[in-house]
């Protein structure tokens, strides 16, 4: 064979192979770029949703600086011997507070303090506590108070001695 007619032939399929070998890469490259174009957007969504969440736990935090949160557990102190402490978890000062023990439960709260006029945050108050024969072993406890505003709250929580 002669190395001309080769190279003839050679010529023609050249012509043809190069292009649909572009023609190839550029649908990988298609693929790719749709696929990777797929995945930026989705990281677009989660960066956007914890955007929105921060935003979110940043309000959060500025309304619950403005809130007080009035507890109360009853301790016991010795035998026979019992208070029921109260105090405030909030971030905010609170206002004529008081806890009330359901009247089921048979104990005496030994009230001197209560309605305690305010009580800022982190703070607490203790009260003497009668036990006798015939105090329920669980009961709840009602606390009460308002904000700076004026609004009343409550909480229910439940008690055991």
């Amino acid at each position: 064979m002669d190395w001309a007619i080769i190279w003839c032939y050679a010529k023609e399929y050249i012509t043809y192979i190069v292009p649909l070998f572009a023609l190839l890469l550029s649908i990988v490259s298609l693929c790719k770029s749709a696929k990777s174009q797929k995945l930026q957007n989705r990281v677009s969504e989660l960066e956007l949703k914890i955007k929105e969440y921060e935003v979110a736990e940043v309000e959060k935090k500025k309304t619950e600086a403005g809130l007080a949160c009035i507890e109360a557990r009853v301790i016991h102190i010795s035998s026979g011997k019992y208070r029921l402490k109260v105090w405030n978890s909030g971030q905010a000062t609170a206002y004529k507070v008081s806890a009330i023990i359901d009247k089921n439960a048979n104990l005496i709260i030994m009230s001197s303090k209560m309605p305690f006029d305010f009580l800022e945050a982190g703070k607490s108050f203790e009260e003497h506590l009668i036990v006798h024969m015939g105090t329920a072993d669980k009961f709840k406890i009602v606390t009460t108070w308002e904000d700076a505003a004026g609004q009343p709250h409550q909480k229910e929580q439940m008690g055991s001695l």
